[in-house]
């Protein structure tokens, strides 16, 4: 048979160096006594088989994870949400708030519960933020970071206001905005309005 053109020579060297096996030598294809056409049909064919192989053993490993997943890590319960760690560690699921998005806390343990009559109070120790306080399963208060709100919520327009000299603050049962208030000597007098008093002993044992 003829040999083949330009063009086809370039096609048939992409064919064989495609996929994992790319030691297919287009010399191979001088070899006494064969013909283009059939050399080049063997060649797709080892190509294919090689890649079929290929497939096979992809998609083992992928369910073989999936299944290995699935038998050594607990499954996370409905309704909740869970940070998975290595197979066989308990997802956490001890406080998870929930608005809009999930944010999920790692907890070491629950310090104090109680429901006062205008909401469930809770105290939670945790690795990253400390003691974080929540009402109603709602997160009201970090001890890592509670200053850098209470900062802005009280510095930013006592600031701007240097002849004030009393202060409402309504809510805020945790203290944090009245502790930064009274940091200004202008004030004479700051009146603070919480409903609920379990959460201003509560704040006040357990948080510094």
């Amino acid at each position: 048979s003829a040999p083949p053109t330009l063009a086809l020579r370039v096609r048939l060297l992409g064919i064989f160096l495609e996929g994992p096996y790319r030691r297919i030598s287009m010399s191979r294809l001088h070899e006494p006594g064969s013909g283009w056409g059939l050399l080049a049909s063997r060649r797709l064919q080892q190509l294919r088989l090689y890649r079929a192989h290929l497939s096979a053993a992809v998609l083992g490993v992928v369910l073989g994870s999936i299944l290995q997943a699935r038998l050594l890590t607990p499954q996370c319960p409905v309704g909740a949400a869970c940070i998975f760690g290595p197979p066989g560690v308990q997802p956490y699921v001890e406080f998870a708030e929930i608005a809009g998005f999930w944010a999920v806390y790692e907890v070491q343990r629950q310090l104090y519960t109680v429901q006062s009559p205008f909401q469930h109070i809770a105290v939670y120790e945790t690795n990253f933020h400390g003691r974080i306080l929540t009402i109603d399963t709602a997160l009201m208060l970090t001890e890592r970071d509670e200053r850098n709100y209470h900062e802005m919520l009280s510095h930013v327009p006592l600031n701007y206001l240097p002849e004030a000299r009393r202060v409402l603050v309504i809510g805020g049962g945790d203290g944090g905005t009245v502790t930064q208030a009274v940091r200004h000597a202008n004030l004479r007098e700051v009146v603070w309005v919480e409903i609920d008093e379990i959460v201003v002993r509560t704040s006040r044992s357990t948080f510094q």
